[in-house]
């Protein structure tokens, strides 16, 4: 079962980078996560849940601009991160968790 992920889990993330073979746009990922670090602060505040600045439905979503040539992070961390931002803000959407 994936654990309840805080804005400030979020926030302090890292992964491993890539160069010369395949990895995901830095830039994407880092644009999401901020945005993941509001949603989340903004659950964690007991704001309400239609106002969040990001659902999970949106994160499931996302595609990333794939690097090799230039620095990039490694798929298969980002991607089981992102599962995990997934559940956590589906329980916050859920009412699961209470702020």
């Amino acid at each position: 079962m994936p654990s309840l992920l805080t804005g400030e889990q979020v926030l302090n993330a890292l992964f491993s980078q890539t160069q010369f073979r395949v990895g995901y746009d830095e830039r994407e990922v880092d644009d999401l996560l901020d945005r993941a670090v509001s949603a989340l602060r903004h659950h964690e505040a007991g704001r309400p849940v239609a106002d969040a600045l990001l659902v999970s439905s949106e994160v499931a979503a996302v595609r990333f601009t794939q690097t090799k040539w230039r620095r990039g992070y490694d798929q298969t961390e980002v991607d089981a991160f992102l599962e995990n931002l997934v559940w956590s803000l589906q329980q916050h959407e859920s009412g699961g968790v209470e702020g």
